[in-house]
């Protein structure tokens, strides 16, 4: 691993530390990379606007609908609103060298097709994201308490996100595949999920976890959550059954 590359992961592990851009910066300067310079003026006092355009000038093609927030010439946290169109867009946006350091990530789905759940979890792991550490996922944009149909599978996620500590999946089935991850706190599935997926729950295989919110299980499962010791590890736990009219239109 050279150098520049050690720094990358040295701010995938400590986002908040200025120190390892500011020698990034040094370093992509002299080997006449522009991004140096931006990261530089993040660090001098520069009028905040004309460093942010600056750095715009390096970044994807921004999101439809949303908003990015920048930091050391990176982009740190970003919120978009998608649509069945946007598949090779949010690939593109998602791929971009300005996302490497990205450490949260909020997707609104609009649309009503199975298909466009389908493609988002495959977008947002398609590469390493060692420094996300929130992602939220919410299929309620535009049909109020009535998800659309379509399974959010979230199985190859534990992979590609390897320091996440927050995540919240609002839809209206969930998949969580092989569940396992030593860092994340935080957990909210507001949608069906398989009471065989929830197992590796109760095997503690979320040794980090702290917060856990279930909005649509079986409220009896919290007493397998307090009969496998899992109860004395957290600080917050939320176990109801989903609300009567929530698939109201659909009949269900």
């Amino acid at each position: 691993m050279d150098r520049v590359e050690e720094l990358h992961a040295a701010i995938d592990e400590r986002p908040d530390d200025a120190a390892s851009y500011l020698v990034l910066a040094d370093l992509l300067q002299q080997q006449g990379d522009p991004r140096g310079e931006v990261i530089a003026l993040w660090a001098a006092e520069t009028v905040f606007g004309t460093r942010l355009a600056r750095a715009r000038t390096l970044g994807p093609p921004p999101p439809r609908t949303g908003d990015v927030d920048w930091f050391y010439g990176y982009v740190r946290s970003f919120r978009t609103y998608l649509d069945e169109d946007d598949d090779d867009v949010l690939r593109a946006f998602l791929n971009h060298p300005s996302l490497r350091h990205a450490t949260e990530m909020v997707f609104k789905l609009g649309g009503s097709s199975d298909i466009d759940r389908e493609w988002l979890v495959p977008a947002i792991a398609s590469q390493p994201r060692a420094a996300c550490r929130i992602l939220e996922i919410d299929s309620y944009l535009n049909r109020g308490n009535d998800p659309p149909e379509g399974v959010v599978d979230l199985t190859l996620l534990w992979d590609a996100l390897p320091r996440i500590t927050s995540l919240v999946v609002h839809a209206r089935e969930i998949t969580l595949g092989a569940l396992r991850s030593p860092t994340l706190t935080s957990l909210e599935l507001d949608g069906r999920v398989d009471s065989k997926e929830l197992a590796p729950l109760l095997a503690h295989s979320l040794p980090a976890l702290r917060e856990l919110v279930l909005p649509d299980t079986d409220p009896q499962f919290e007493a397998a959550i307090a009969r496998a010791g899992l109860r004395a590890q957290l600080t917050k736990l939320v176990v109801t059954a989903a609300d009567a009219d929530r698939y109201e239109q659909t009949g269900e």
